[in-house]
């Protein structure tokens, strides 16, 4: 039995207070010397109070919370604690229990160096789990390939209703007030140098090659990206993943290829009907200022070429698969908590748009390198 505590008060000229305890202040102590502490507070709290714990033994949570209100009363009071103990255990227990007790958090050690290398180690780990993440999908896509029958054609074909045919009204509104707003925009300052046909050239361009795979791209990501990561997340959050596990059953075969292969087989065809509203679009407003569509399809086919289209139709199924596995691996990096599936798919719509739109940018360098 560890021995009972002990408490002397010692009271000095200038008006400091020593309170030395000795022995273990854990529940079954400290209850009956509760009041012989609390005596130092009365008639007022000390201006300087030290509590001495050289001579403790032993300290629990009972422990702390009499140290946390001698402290606490007397700090209130504008006075000052401070605190002497004997061993390096205790020490770090009071410590924990100044920022705990109260209900504040220790202060986060390091500096500005020490900050940089824990977020460069936070990118490198993302890196790399995105990296073992595409490695499992082309494994599960590589199997499923030589084995058709692992493809879940049920679960892929409800996936293409949600994903694709669902969003087609969406992206067709989006395609035709895109490339009116192009046309609109253009049309004032080509007409200051007698180029107004042009804009059928600049709305067929833009739309083709860029705005209508990446318009529905980021289209896809707040809508399918996010539901993505909201459904897997909440697997994991309900434990249906770890069941999988348990099971056997690998989660990215399972749940990410049902999803991710038929919108990356889709999404071309979603970005053609966001093309065509938006060449149509332009049309409206240029049929306005009395040009044909005879003479503006003309203008937009002499000026395109195959690659052009292809072009299109190659960046809208790289964008398609960007989001929805960045969607999929958001949603298997869910943690535990209330706000963890909101968390998710916030980083999954972010993320999402992120990657359409660097490798946007690294595709448009890419054919203009090699001149298509």
């Amino acid at each position: 039995m560890p021995d009972a505590a002990t408490i002397s008060t010692q009271r000095a000229a200038d008006g400091t207070v020593t309170v030395s305890l000795h022995g273990a202040l854990d529940a079954a102590s400290v209850t009956g010397s509760w009041d012989a502490a609390m005596s130092v507070l009365h008639p007022v709290p000390p201006r300087t109070l030290t509590l001495d714990l050289s001579g403790v033994t032993r300290c629990d949570s009972t422990g702390l919370g009499l140290l946390a209100r001698l402290r606490d009363a007397v700090q209130q009071a504008g006075g000052a604690v401070t605190v002497r103990s004997g061993g390096s255990d205790l020490d770090r227990l009071v410590a924990l229990a100044r920022g705990s007790v109260s209900g504040q958090a220790p202060a986060r050690e390091g500096g500005v160096v020490q900050n940089a290398g824990r977020a460069t180690l936070q990118v490198l780990h993302a890196i790399v789990g995105q990296v073992q993440f595409a490695g499992a999908v082309v494994l599960c896509l590589l199997a499923a390939i030589a084995n058709p029958r692992m493809f879940r054609l049920g679960t892929m074909l409800q996936v293409a209703s949600r994903a694709i045919v669902d969003a087609i009204p969406v992206v067709c509104l989006l395609g035709f007030l895109i490339g009116a707003i192009i046309a609109f925009q253009t049309l004032a300052p080509m007409s200051r140098y007698g180029a107004q046909l042009q804009v059928a050239q600049i709305v067929g361009v833009s739309m083709i090659r860029e705005l209508g795979p990446l318009m529905t791209a980021i289209i896809l990501a707040g809508r399918t990206g996010s539901a993505f990561a909201a459904e897997i997340g909440t697997m994991k959050v309900t434990e249906e993943i770890d069941a999988l596990k348990t099971f056997g059953l690998d989660p990215v075969r399972f749940l990410v290829i049902p999803r991710m292969a038929p919108v990356t087989l889709l999404m071309p065809l979603l970005s053609v009907f966001t093309t065509l509203l938006g060449v149509l679009g332009g049309y409206v407003v240029m049929s306005a200022h009395g040009y044909s569509l005879a003479i503006y399809l003309n203008t937009i086919t002499n000026n395109m070429a195959p690659h052009d289209f292809l072009q299109g139709l190659l960046k809208a199924m790289i964008f398609g698969m960007l989001v929805t596995g960045t969607g999929c691996h958001s949603g298997l990096l869910t943690l535990e908590g209330p706000g963890a599936v909101g968390a998710s798919t916030t980083r999954a719509v972010v993320s999402g748009i992120v990657m359409v739109v660097v490798a946007d940018g690294i595709l448009g360098a890419l054919f203009y390198t090699i001149g298509i």
